[in-house]
């Protein structure tokens, strides 16, 4: 018999990699984020802007441990995303050619507005600045008006009418910083800085330029003693350099940096005697600027575990006057940090009674909300502020927790080890077998409920977890084609318990290997990315999931539904020149008497605009209803599961279409669908794993904190009244990685901690999850993402 209990870590180390920098939150609720950008709203509050590729998040940051998400504003999709604040206006461009310049109503900072869009000079657009003293806005990267990509300085006295008043186009402009007369410009493609007098701005004039012999000159700021100015070069190798401007018409090089030869430096601020850089998968670098001919590197926080040059800290914005530091992570967030010339280091190693690892340790540091899981030498670390009374806590499945409470010095290290005891423990047994045949099943995944506690059937259909620690649980039993079964489960020490489950076989399931009745309509100018059945290619867009590489399936079945399926580059068989539409053939689901639909789907977007779409006819197809219509990017595997009763009037011949869709310009777009399963809701009491559609209002998931993680998050969850709830973490294919909560609660909020375990004992790896709670009332979903 297969028994897959308390395995062993898989020894890949979790702790982060930091020094003399204090994380203090992290929140990673969108997708493909791009710049961050910050203001102190009229209220006296901190706020920070938050760039994503389909608009911007406004978050209330003045208590940086617990940000509070004021807004979403939708914005045309675009990965590149830029912004500036000038009084209570925030100015907001993208390379979406539709964009030109939002303008935001920040009077009332914790309702931010969008109220107007200056497009008769600027469409489409890389970068914007402003010069608050002059009322003065400049925008760069653009094509618009005759801009040829250059410098276009608009009028911004009147924030709802902006007026262009001047232009400076002898080059493309990638990005630019302003100090008293002087626009310090990044001619990208001619390795320049050029130096540019705007005491006119009407007229702005040519006043000298610095020739990078390293090139790919990407960003740009002042150090603020008139005299240098620091550059980045968005190039593999760059640096940071210091050039000498103090005779402008020939400026220097004052002095250079790198931490890493083969990664990309982005972009740099400047904030008193420190510059803050956004060094893409080397996170957040703080140098020390006090002498502009000798930087030197202070501290940092790597925000990323990105492969991919292009990958990880995108933007960084130094300048509230708090001191808080915020960064904005390609594919990790938004981080919350500061730095700390003193801070130090709380460390050390958890261990077990019983002479093994403790599974699924996690340690909490209190004081900042954070959770770390331990590496496979049980080693943790924590940055923190000096002082007395940090609060740590210890804990792990199967093991009493335990917790200290340290002091710090400045700039020290305090080390603390613990040693965990071992509860009492028994068993669970017993078999799975069809419920109409009882024929036995072989190869259910059998887990208990909140605990990484995991095994198979074998093929008698018969299983057994030794050596849970005791109390109560709910065992859960899933096998493809068969409605989930969930049983109660008591453990008592020393003995095992007897638990069998008799598994509801569903109406239909559809794995692909064979779809008969399936079929495809494209439309005429499609000639890529339409729908297939095969195996799929795995693509990725830098280091980022695209098209899967497997089914959803559980294995040896490898087929799914997916659009197109070259196995060349990302962008070589996607959707492109029109929709694709996948159709199932047309059921009788009327002996049903609650109908449900569940499939799981992958869809992947590189810029939001192009919808993907589940419609459901209840005529054969002759008139169709939405029972999905989304944008967003969400390359995994995501069930959904739909009461159909909520969106029909009759189920005597119900049909199916998947649809996915590219029209100009062409962005990259692929999508999947898998394990197509139509099942009588009336035969399970708690559902199967999805998103139920028309969900009671009073029920709530709200994102996990921190995210993204490195050991462990809190997820907090509301339902509105007692009833049974599962909370359940899910991979990119869909897989079950774990479940948090299996049971009855009360009505009202709860929260439970996920210690990044998976079923098995082992550390999930590094990636992004679903995490879903399933209720009566309904169902609902939200994306989290593991560090290493």
């Amino acid at each position: 018999m297969f028994v897959a209990a308390f395995v062993a870590s898989d020894g890949i180390a979790q702790i982060p990699d930091f020094d003399h920098v204090v994380l203090l939150a992290q929140e990673h609720r969108f997708s493909n984020y791009n710049d961050v950008w910050g203001f102190v709203g009229s209220d006296g509050r901190e706020y920070v802007i938050q760039g994503t590729a389909g608009g911007t998040a406004w978050w209330d940051v003045d208590d940086p441990v617990h940000p509070e998400l004021v807004t979403f504003l939708e914005e045309p999709g675009s990965n590149w995303r830029d912004m500036f604040v000038i009084g209570d206006w925030a100015y907001i461009v993208s390379e979406a050619l539709t964009m030109g310049v939002r303008i935001v109503d920040i009077s009332v900072p914790s309702a931010p507005t969008y109220v107007a869009s200056y497009t008769a000079t600027v469409g489409a657009s890389h970068n914007v600045f402003g010069d608050p003293s002059r009322g003065l806005l400049f925008v760069v990267g653009g094509f618009s008006g005759g801009a040829n990509g250059g410098l276009q300085i608009l009028d911004a006295s009147d924030p709802l009418n902006l007026v262009e008043i001047g232009q400076w186009t002898q080059a493309y402009v990638h990005d630019l910083s302003i100090e008293g007369d002087f626009a310090y410009l990044c001619a990208y493609f001619e390795d320049r800085l050029r130096i540019v007098d705007i005491s006119d701005s009407t007229n702005p004039l040519n006043v000298g330029s610095f020739l990078d012999p390293t090139g790919a000159v990407h960003a740009s700021w002042p150090v603020g003693d008139g005299d240098h100015v620091l550059i980045t070069e968005e190039i593999t190798g760059g640096h940071v350099k210091s050039v000498d401007v103090s005779n402008p018409a020939l400026p220097t090089l004052a002095d250079l940096w790198n931490p890493d030869p083969t990664a990309v430096v982005h972009n740099v601020h400047v904030e008193g005697d420190l510059a803050y850089v956004s060094w893409y998968r080397r996170g957040t670098r703080v140098l020390d600027i006090s002498n502009p001919a000798s930087l030197s590197e202070v501290g940092y926080w790597d925000t990323s575990e990105s492969a991919y040059d292009f990958g990880g800290n995108w933007g960084v914005f130094p300048h509230f006057p708090s001191g808080l530091v915020a960064a904005n992570d390609r594919q990790n967030g938004l981080f919350l940090m500061k730095y700390d010339p003193d801070a130090g280091v709380l460390d050390g190693t958890v261990s077990a009674s019983s002479g093994t690892f403790p599974w699924g340790t996690r340690v909490t540091y209190r004081d900042l909300a954070l959770t770390q899981v331990p590496d496979s030498t049980g080693a943790y670390r924590f940055s923190a502020f000096p002082g007395p009374s940090h609060d740590l806590v210890f804990a792990a499945f199967g093991f009493a927790p335990d917790s200290a409470t340290v002091s710090l010095a400045a700039d020290g290290t305090t080390t603390t080890n613990k040693v965990l005891a071992k509860l009492p423990s028994g068993g669970v047994a017993g078999t799975v077998t069809n419920a109409q045949t009882a024929a036995p099943l072989p190869a259910v995944e059998i887990e208990l409920a909140g605990t990484p506690v995991l095994t198979t059937t074998d093929a008698t259909g018969a299983y057994s977890l030794p050596d849970v620690p005791a109390g109560s649980y709910s065992l859960v039993a899933r096998a493809g084609g068969s409605v989930k079964g969930v049983r109660p489960a008591i453990v008592t020490a020393g003995l095992t318990e007897t638990v069998d489950v008799a598994l509801e076989p569903a109406f239909v399931f559809v794995d692909f290997s064979n779809p008969t009745g399936w079929t495809v309509q494209s439309d005429p100018g499609v000639i890529t990315g339409i729908w297939v059945f095969e195996d799929p290619f795995g693509t990725f867009l830098g280091d980022e999931p695209f098209q899967p590489e497997d089914d959803h399936t559980l294995d040896p079945e490898t087929i799914c539904a997916v659009t197109g399926n070259m196995s060349d580059g990302v962008d070589d068989d996607d959707v492109d020149g029109g929709a694709t539409r996948l159709l199932s053939p047309v059921y009788d689901l009327s002996h049903m008497s609650v109908p449900h639909v569940q499939y799981w789907r992958w869809y992947a977007n590189q810029e939001p605009d192009d919808y993907w779409e589940v419609e459901v006819s209840s005529d054969g197809g002759t008139s169709w209803t939405f029972l999905e219509r989304i944008r967003l990017q969400e390359p995994f595997w995501k069930g959904v599961d739909a009461n159909l009763t909520t969106l029909l009037d009759s189920f005597g011949s119900v049909r199916f279409r998947f649809t996915a869709q590219d029209f100009g310009p062409s962005q990259i777009v692929e999508a999947a669908v898998d394990d197509f399963t139509l099942y009588d809701g009336s035969l399970s009491g708690t559902g199967t794993p999805g998103s139920p559609l028309g969900a009671s209002a009073g029920l709530r998931l709200e994102p996990p904190s921190p995210n993204p993680f490195v050991a462990a998050t809190t997820v907090s969850f509301t339902v509105p009244a007692p009833g049974p709830v599962e909370l359940s973490i899910y991979d990119v294919r869909g897989a079950l990685v774990a479940t948090l909560k299996s049971g009855v609660v009360s009505g009202g909020r709860h929260e439970v901690v996920w210690d990044g375990r998976t079923r098995s004992g082992g550390r999930a790896a590094a990636g992004v999850y679903l995490v879903e709670l399933r209720t009566s009332e309904g169902t609902r979903a939200t994306k989290i993402v593991r560090r290493r």
